[in-house]
């Protein structure tokens, strides 16, 4: 035996010392995988066989899961993981759909209706049933299983202050209730804005003049109507021509009564409100001016 051999011999010694799960091979010197037997693969120099813990056919050094028997070796995500290890193989196959028995949006979850509450405003969404979903400012499961053959209703609430605007997803349109069937689109997104209300000023006088809102949108008489959101404090104020006097106004104004009335009205868009507004004519005919030619004409 040469001195290279002895030298080999030794480290090929040492390596089965030192690394427990290899086993002696054939011996053969080796300078890759391809240089050895099946079952085999180069390792210092020799071609060894590692030990396999699951009984696959496959050495653990080359198994792409050691600890679950895969003699296919399949690895459809090309991770270097074999799907019977991945932690959670998924191959995505879009919007998640009700009752097929599969996680097709690949998010964990097998037949998952999910309900997503959107939009500027505040809402719910519960089902029919008591406790399947309870989304939103109701709670927050927001997610449960549908299966083959099954519906889930839902319904849209608004919170004070806000309305349901539409659904999207499962289901379409604005009206309050969705029915979510098996075999279609899982997700469902409900959307909430603000609630808006209108707010009229309307004249009650002999007399005239304009009335202008901050926020602005009342411009009167020209736009006597605005909608307003929710909770919008709009401060409406009068000024009479020149021919009349305002005189005040009706409905619910924040101001107090004052003698004389105050030219402001401040609103609270709580709801729809209308306010009437009162100019007087103060529009009296000069008579002094001919009252001399009248009286002289009676004289004769």
């Amino acid at each position: 035996m040469t001195n290279d051999n002895v030298l080999r011999q030794i480290i090929y010694l040492s390596v089965l010392l030192l690394i427990p799960s290899i086993v002696l091979g054939d011996g053969v010197a080796c300078n890759n995988n391809t240089d050895c037997a099946s079952g085999e693969f180069c390792s210092s120099g020799f071609c060894v066989v590692g030990v396999d813990g699951d009984g696959d056919g496959i050495s653990d050094e080359t198994d792409n899961c050691p600890v679950v028997a895969n003699s296919d070796q399949a690895d459809a995500d090309g991770d270097g993981i074999g799907d019977s290890c991945d932690l959670y193989f998924c191959v995505y196959q879009g919007e998640e759909i009700c009752g097929d028995g599969q996680d097709n949006d690949c998010d964990g979850w097998i037949d998952e209706l999910e309900v997503v509450v959107d939009g500027s405003g505040a809402g719910s969404v519960v089902s029919q049933t008591p406790g399947v979903i309870t989304c939103g400012t109701a709670g927050n499961k927001c997610q449960t299983e549908v299966q083959a053959g099954s519906t889930v209703t839902l319904t849209a609430n608004g919170d004070t202050g806000s309305s349901f605007t539409s659904w999207t997803g499962a289901c379409s349109g604005g009206d309050l209730t969705c029915v979510v069937t098996a075999g279609h689109i899982c997700n469902v997104f409900a959307t909430f804005s603000p609630s808006t209300y209108r707010l009229t000023v309307t004249s009650s006088s002999t007399g005239n003049g304009t009335v202008v809102s901050n926020p602005v949108g009342i411009d009167c008489g020209k736009d006597c109507t605005e909608n307003y959101p929710h909770g919008t404090q709009v401060v409406l104020t009068a000024e009479s021509d020149k021919r009349s006097i305002f005189t005040g106004w009706l409905g619910n104004c924040n101001e107090p009564p004052t003698d004389p009335p105050s030219l402001t009205c401040t609103v609270d868009m709580l709801h729809a409100e209308g306010i009437i507004i009162s100019f007087d004519s103060n529009y009296n005919f000069p008579w002094g001016m001919f009252l001399p030619a009248i009286v002289s004409v009676d004289s004769r």
